[in-house]
């Protein structure tokens, strides 16, 4: 009887860290073989049980935060009749907004589904450029060329969403991240959450002499499709 009970603990307790042993052992490129292996066949009993949720999601070590900041420009509403009259119609500074944010999204779960939102696109995305000794693997070079339509897409999804909120517009995305302060920081300095030294701009290509442009016809903005 022991025995028994020994076994349905083990298989449970194998059920209950199968999940989070793959995504602790996961990368950008591929996941460990035995935890693969022990999460599918436990795929079953960690679903049925709800075991598959996701640990590190709430983790105590929590990283730095990804936000988008849109910037929105709208279009004359009638360019042949400005034209026509000879009036210089002086061109508004863009307004941006930053998504998400917790002053303006209500109730909580619409700023979550901004929160997570952000984190996505953030992480689907893909430079515009590589080194050209990062050409000269054609596995990397053509999953770099497929993640980076991915992104495109994605962005140009989006953009489209928000033309069709706000009307005609430009709409330019940037990727945002937000550090953690220090203790250091937080102790002496009084250093809010919020602070705007913890905001920096993320780049969409990384200027190098030795990178090479992607071809013109994947710079193409793709169709929008809707997900």
């Amino acid at each position: 009887m022991q025995v028994v009970l020994l076994l349905i603990g083990s298989l449970h307790m194998l059920g209950l860290l199968a999940e989070p042993l793959r995504f602790f052992s996961r990368s950008e490129v591929a996941v460990a073989p035995d935890f693969e292996l022990i999460a599918e066949t436990m795929q079953t009993y960690s679903q049925w049980l709800y075991l598959d949720h996701g640990y590190f999601f709430f983790a105590p070590n929590p990283g730095p935060g990804r936000l988008i900041r849109c910037s929105v420009q709208p279009e004359p509403e009638s360019d042949d009749l400005s034209s026509s009259q000879g009036l210089q119609i002086q061109a508004e500074p863009p307004a941006e907004t930053t998504l998400p944010d917790k002053q303006n999204q209500r109730p909580r779960l619409l700023y979550h589904r901004y929160l997570m939102l952000a984190e996505f696109y953030n992480s689907r995305f893909a430079p515009s450029q590589i080194s050209a000794e990062s050409r000269k693997d054609p596995e990397f070079a053509a999953r770099w060329a497929q993640d980076f339509d991915m992104y495109k897409r994605l962005q140009a999804s989006m953009m489209k969403s928000l033309k069709h909120k706000l009307g005609p517009s430009s709409i330019t995305l940037g990727r945002l991240e937000r550090s953690l302060p220090t203790p250091y920081m937080v102790l002496n300095e009084k250093v809010q959450l919020n602070d705007p030294r913890l905001l920096d701009v993320l780049p969409e290509s990384f200027p190098d002499p030795t990178v090479q442009e992607l071809p013109a016809e994947k710079l193409k903005e793709p169709d929008a499709k809707p997900q």
